[in-house]
């Protein structure tokens, strides 16, 4: 899980870092640069992370319930809330991207699969031999 050095920086050195981060970010003009600066930059398990964060405001802002977005990525409830939290209380930046990633396929693509993904398995077919078999796993 990522950390943060016991070592504290000044809030000075702090806000300069972070400027010179989101400048960096600024200047990358394409998808694969993105990837690739953020691939060099973050962990896997920091990349996942983000992923799973921006996945949970944009199921949330679509009305998913906690059980939905907790089974579907694989996170805590407790996790969904934190973010639930950050949405409401600030939300522009979450806000501006989710306005651009609506308009963007791959989202909407994103949102069928998912519906896929969260139908009940547990229902039999409505006909066919041996319907009911799989039902004795409940």
């Amino acid at each position: 899980m990522p950390h943060v050095s016991q070592n504290p920086i000044d809030k000075n050195t702090l806000y300069k870092i972070s400027e010179k981060l989101f400048k960096a970010i600024k200047h990358l003009k394409r998808e694969k640069e993105a990837a690739q600066f953020l691939s060099d930059l973050l962990t896997k398990t920091e990349r996942i992370m983000l992923a799973k964060r921006l996945a949970i405001i944009i199921m949330l802002d679509a009305n998913y319930p906690f059980k939905v977005i907790s089974n579907a990525l694989r996170v805590s409830e407790a996790t969904i809330s934190v973010m639930r939290d950050r949405f409401d209380r600030g939300g522009g930046g979450y806000n501006l991207v989710i306005g651009r990633l609506k308009r963007e396929a791959m989202w909407r693509e994103f949102f069928k699969s998912l519906e896929k993904i969260l139908q009940p398995d547990f229902l039999p077919p409505i006909t066919g031999r041996g319907r009911w078999r799989h039902v004795k796993k409940i």
